[in-house]
């Protein structure tokens, strides 16, 4: 077998950024099925601008699925509508275009959690920004 030549050492490991106000950009958003529980939702992989030392947030936008009944339905659809807007993305009555996420870009309030698998991870929220 060949020995191939790359400086592995050099790798830097990306870390969760302190919590803060960032400009973020999605960098990947694809529709996603959960096998288990048969619920759709999108996943998103969104960036920091400008700290390429910062590891991305993978966050999942939750769709309603036809077992929700009408307070969680409508939670849903709050809860994206509200991401749309805040990414400035364009949305019709009956759906938007998952596409049209790729590339988009808001001003957001990060916090940083815990998680006992991962280590530090960081989470959007929709705290006022200055």
């Amino acid at each position: 077998m060949a020995f191939i030549e790359v400086a592995i050492s050099e790798a830097v490991a990306k870390e969760a950024m302190p919590e803060g106000s960032y400009n973020l950009v999605i960098t990947d958003a694809q529709p996603y099925h959960n096998d288990n529980s048969g619920k759709d939702s999108i996943q998103c992989s969104i960036g920091f601008e400008d700290h390429v030392e910062a590891s991305n947030i993978t966050h999942f936008i939750a769709l309603p699925h036809e077992s929700d009944d009408a307070e969680k339905r409508n939670n849903k659809l709050l809860g994206l509508r509200k991401f749309l807007e805040k990414f400035s993305v364009a949305f019709e009555e009956t759906g938007f275009n998952v596409e049209d996420l790729n590339g988009a870009r808001a001003f957001m309030f990060v916090k940083q959690e815990v998680d006992d698998e991962y280590g530090p991870q960081n989470e959007i929220t929709y705290k006022k920004t200055s």
